[in-house]
């Protein structure tokens, strides 16, 4: 039996069992970042009992990865997708990483607003379809749609037609880059169906393991325009609970107390959307 090793990030299980249901001729083993950026040498000296390696291309950066010796290596992108929740970001200051009441995950007006002294008491006015249209979240479905086609078609996956079925029942991200199983369980299957590898066609996918963790809402305005159903409420990470708008606006202002404001930024991605929000907020 063939033993394939996947290197990737939170999307890492998913796409596992993924391949483990579509053709069980083949003994996969998952590892994510975090496991592997903790135990290198052990990982690094197992790559012969592999057939194939699969990874994400962030596993090319790491100096320490041994990509020349990585048998049948093939790359493969993750989804990222904010068409849904352009105001979702990852937030640093000069310390690293910040949490939020949504572990990772930001609101990138909830961010500026902060930085830029609002008052708690004022930010959730900013919450409105006149705001979102000027800060240019009406915009990102589209960009975010092209560029993603874009980028898993430089690694030979075509995920067009696919894209639009995801679609077709809601939301398929549940934040910025946790998407819904049918759109991991999908990559998995345009991978072994490019590489010529035999899938067995049932309707059968993988749970869900990204909804243990936080999920971001998509606001209601934003909703409509996308035709999907919205909310504000906020799915807390490790729990099946909501917790609403005003109390994660309060909520994220506790957790920023004390932090280097004036050093805050965002994932390279949201970049952009964050200086445009920034200004409407002063």
């Amino acid at each position: 039996m063939e033993k394939w090793l996947v290197l990737f990030n939170c999307q890492t299980f998913g796409l596992t069992s993924s391949f483990n249901l579509l053709n069980s001729a083949y003994e996969t083993e998952a590892v994510d970042i975090w496991a592997y950026r903790n135990n290198k040498n052990h990982f690094n000296q197992r790559m012969s009992e592999f057939s194939r390696v699969i990874a994400h291309p962030e596993f090319l950066v790491d100096p320490e990865f041994p990509a020349e010796h990585a048998p049948n290596l093939t790359l493969i992108p993750s989804i990222y997708f904010s068409g849904y929740h352009p105001d979702c970001c990852y937030a640093f200051d000069s310390a690293g990483q910040m949490t939020s009441p949504l572990h990772a995950y930001h609101s990138l007006i909830v961010l500026a607003a902060y930085k830029n002294d609002v008052p708690l008491e004022q930010v959730r006015q900013f919450f409105n379809s006149a705001f979102f249209e000027k800060a240019g979240y009406f915009g990102v479905w589209a960009s975010d749609k092209a560029n993603t086609i874009a980028k898993f078609s430089q690694y030979g996956l075509d995920i067009t037609q696919r894209f639009s079925h995801w679609t077709k029942d809601g939301p398929f991200m549940h934040s910025i880059d946790h998407p819904a199983i049918i759109g991991v369980h999908d990559i998995a299957k345009i991978f072994m169906k490019t590489h010529s590898i035999a899938t067995y066609e049932t309707h059968i996918r993988p749970h869900d393991n990204l909804l243990q963790g936080p999920c971001f809402p998509v606001y209601p305005d934003i909703a409509d325009a996308l035709g999907v159903r919205g909310s504000y409420l906020f799915k807390l990470g490790g729990q099946y609970k909501y917790i609403d708008l005003d109390t994660f606006i309060a909520q994220s202002y506790l957790a920023y107390d004390g932090k280097d404001k004036m050093s805050f930024h965002v994932n390279h991605e949201c970049a952009a959307l964050f200086e445009r929000v920034l200004m409407m907020t002063r």
